[in-house]
């Protein structure tokens, strides 16, 4: 599934902008401690440097950004283009909000450790107390992860292997069979769950 989930976020999404805005806004909400995670623009229209907003360990303003290419690869223009992409995003980030103290962004290009690196300084050297680069490589480990399954699913159709089904009904089952008890309690005599 590792080389499935790799392929699919490099093209499987090509073109589709809300799509990619959408998948990253659901696995932000997985990445870290990061709350009411919520889209700007999905749809297109100035979004001001950021594509997604939430709170940073509840007390911090984060802005998201999204930075995927047609058909990634790991070649030195891709890479060049993403950390171009990410310093204009901060930019208007910053532009947008002079106090911003934490930044997000997100591609399917699977960056160098010093590319990382040279984004997160940049940041921080411009008063951001945080920093999350979430390249290919990082997506592709919350998407492989238990809790990012459904999400996977959803957006790159890459159906649960059954050993995934069974983790991940060891992980969920119980919330969703009390979710199912909760709905029927609230419904119609004739709906079953």
């Amino acid at each position: 599934m590792t080389y499935s989930t790799d392929e699919r976020l490099k093209s499987y999404l090509d073109t589709n902008q809300l799509a990619r805005e959408q998948l990253c806004t659901s696995l932000l909400a997985l990445a870290g401690p990061y709350s009411e995670v919520r889209p700007r623009h999905p749809r297109g229209g100035p979004d001001g440097g950021r594509d997604i907003e939430a709170l940073w360990r509840t007390t911090h303003q984060a802005f998201g950004a999204v930075g995927f290419v047609n058909q990634a690869t790991d070649t030195d223009q891709h890479r060049n283009q993403i950390v171009r992409k990410f310093k204009s995003d901060l930019e208007n980030a910053l532009e947008e909000r002079s106090d911003l103290k934490v930044f997000v962004f997100m591609t399917n290009v699977h960056l160098t450790v010093g590319q990382v690196s040279d984004c997160v300084e940049a940041a921080k050297a411009r008063g951001l107390v945080h920093c999350d680069v979430l390249d290919r490589e990082r997506l592709r480990i919350l998407l492989d992860s238990p809790d990012g399954f459904a999400t996977r699913f959803q957006y790159l159709q890459i159906p649960l292997s059954e050993s995934e089904q069974a983790t991940f009904f060891t992980r969920w089952g119980e919330g969703l069979h009390e979710l199912c008890l909760l709905y029927t309690s609230d419904a119609a005599d004739d709906m079953q769950c």
